[in-house]
């Protein structure tokens, strides 16, 4: 039984991205407001006068656990077959499984990834002179701890931030894995990653 789908509304629920633009442009209802705000799932948006905040909140393990089994039950099962490849015709035949390999190989960085990002918490502060790139993730995942967040910031100059499209990281399950990448002072980085598309895109235009 999973309660991942209560958390995040249906697709048809969803406000539409001129919806959301408008809403944020006029104080969320009020024209003369201050600072208006947008959620949506993980995503929470906070626009004011003088700043733009963005935060994506953690995800459940739920979808990373599925993708890890996956890429355990593939290696295992290639595994197998290699073994009983080299014991029945050698290793020439054999060999042929190395392309399966290294799919292997990359299904378990992509799960050990969608894991890392699953359990981070992102913020991305945009001021009229700087911008400020935090990302929260628990202790554990650094050096092994308790429950305890480790913060990872960088921050430089408005000018420094580029914002540069809606990436396609990895594939999930049959289902691309995207996020909104940018270039700071530091190199480029990544927002969002694994959110919604409608999202992403409501996130991208905000910093456009």
């Amino acid at each position: 039984l999973s309660f991942s789908g209560c958390l995040e509304p249906a697709a048809e629920d969803r406000p539409g991205i001129d919806e959301v633009r408008a809403f944020l442009s006029h104080g969320g209802g009020g024209g003369l407001a201050k600072k208006a705000s947008y959620k949506s799932g993980r995503v929470r948006i906070e626009r004011s006068f003088s700043a733009l905040s963005l935060t994506i909140l953690p995800d459940g393990p739920g979808g990373s656990l599925s993708m890890a089994s996956f890429a355990v039950a593939w290696n295992v099962f290639i595994f197998i077959w290699t073994r009983g490849a080299l014991i029945s015709a050698g290793p020439l035949f054999a060999a042929f499984s190395l392309p399966f390999w290294f799919a292997g190989a990359n299904l378990g960085k992509q799960a050990m990834q969608s894991f890392h990002d699953a359990r981070c918490q992102d913020q991305l502060v945009i001021r009229k002179n700087e911008y400020v790139y935090r990302r929260e993730l628990p202790k554990s995942v650094v050096r092994g701890g308790g429950g305890e967040r480790v913060s990872r910031e960088s921050r430089g100059s408005r000018r420094d931030l580029k914002l540069l499209t809606i990436n396609e990281l990895y594939r999930a399950n049959d289902q691309a894995v995207g996020a909104v990448a940018l270039r700071g002072k530091e190199g480029k980085f990544y927002l969002g990653a694994g959110l919604p598309e409608d999202d992403l895109k409501v996130i991208y235009l905000e910093i456009e």
